[in-house]
């Protein structure tokens, strides 16, 4: 019985989600609203009437709605910049609340009697449990030695394993809250050891690049039709020059209708000369992406590096 709920579970509710997601990408570019803010609502209770749904016919909700996620975030539809701001806001206001509820759970005086316990866990998952997980799940990937070092490093963070230790205090076992606890506990150690030196570590390993800042603007399809907008990050390193934009061998039907440099917004013209980490946004087919990204980030292969002011 098990065995079959367990099928059940993990085999429909990805069928789901993801059946879900094609009519919530197929509704949203039909759909003609005149306020914008009516698909972030619909979004919203698109999310909810899926997770509802799911449970109902006794699936896993939580994985309906991560497979519609995917599907869904993986495929162009009308105001996806706008839904994607929309999720990210509320995904903030989810974690506020979470956070809260975790506080309200922890008992920091239980940890006198767990404390050793959280240590060897800490230790267990730190040195053996990850990388033994890692290694295996990246094999045959082609996955460079450093990167493996570093994710193996990244370690047991964040509210997910502290929210799943939930469950069994929530299931009534008796050693719900200890389990609880010694979660809390062990996520708290990692948090401050392997969180607070990751950019030590990245450094020691090479992997560390300058971030860049978030662009001040974008533009977004409020309709679909043939034409997309496809954003290209400029390469290292910062303010090199490339080519100018009439020296570029791009598709017939593509143009380029936005530069962004650090806080300027640079108006597009043939004489126009990109640079390093400049991020251009171009209206083109999609069909075309690839060889508009070769066209724009081969000339930074080898760069040319001139000092004029454009």
């Amino acid at each position: 019985m098990v065995i079959i709920s367990f099928f059940w579970k993990f085999t429909i509710a990805p069928l789901f989600g993801w059946l879900a997601a094609r009519l919530t990408i197929w509704l949203f570019n039909r759909l003609r609203l005149q306020d914008r803010g009516y698909y972030y609502v619909l979004f919203l209770g698109i999310t909810l009437l899926i997770y509802g749904v799911a449970e109902m016919i006794h699936t896993s909700g939580m994985m309906a709605v991560f497979v519609a996620g995917y599907v869904i975030g993986n495929n162009s539809f009308v105001h996806k910049q706008g839904v994607y701001n929309f999720s990210s806001t509320l995904s903030i206001i989810a974690n506020i609340g979470m956070s809260t509820l975790m506080g309200l759970l922890v008992s920091p005086h239980q940890w006198s009697t767990l404390w050793i316990d959280g240590v060897v866990l800490f230790l267990v998952l730190t040195f053996i449990a990850r990388p033994a997980a890692v290694w295996l799940g990246t094999l045959g990937m082609g996955i460079k030695r450093k990167d493996k070092i570093f994710v193996m490093w990244a370690g047991l963070r964040g509210a997910v394993p502290i929210v799943l230790s939930t469950y069994p205090a929530a299931a009534g076992m008796a050693i719900g809250q200890d389990i609880f606890n010694l979660v809390f506990f062990a996520v708290l150690l990692s948090i401050s050891i392997q969180g607070s030196t990751m950019g030590v570590i990245a450094r020691w390993l090479g992997l560390s690049t300058p971030s860049r800042p978030k662009p001040l603007y974008n533009l977004e399809l409020i309709t679909m039709a043939e034409s997309d907008l496809i954003i290209v990050d400029l390469p290292d390193p910062k303010g090199v020059s490339g080519p100018m934009i009439s020296e570029l061998r791009l598709p017939p039907a593509a143009v380029i209708t936005l530069i962004t440099r650090g806080k300027a917004v640079i108006p597009p013209k043939g004489s126009t000369r990109l640079k390093g980490w400049d991020q251009v946004t171009v209206l083109a087919h999609a069909k075309d992406e690839e060889s508009i990204r070769n066209a724009l980030l081969a000339p930074f292969d080898k760069p040319k590096i001139i000092t004029e002011n454009t």
